[in-house]
């Protein structure tokens, strides 16, 4: 028989969401390279954003986890031109 816990760990679904305004987008992309990795235990299965955050949302749900980081990296690195 599955336990109540089981259960919940099998439905456990984990989001990154992402914010908008630009000067912060930026910021989050200090936590999010480690959560977008393959190797980590937190690979998400939902990602999301409003504005700007919807960009860096769709970086990472349109790039393998190998490339996620230096796609991120690339993107950022020329919107914080603007900045």
């Amino acid at each position: 028989m599955v336990s109540a816990m089981e259960r919940v760990e099998a439905s456990r679904r984990i989001a990154l969401v992402f914010s908008g305004m630009l000067h912060w987008a930026r910021i989050m992309l200090g936590p999010t390279p480690r959560s977008t990795r393959k190797d980590t235990a937190y690979t998400p299965d939902w990602v999301c954003g409003s504005s700007i955050g919807a960009v860096t949302a769709a970086i990472i749900a349109g790039n393998p986890p190998e490339r996620r980081i230096a796609s991120l990296r690339r993107f950022w690195d020329a919107a914080a031109d603007d900045i």
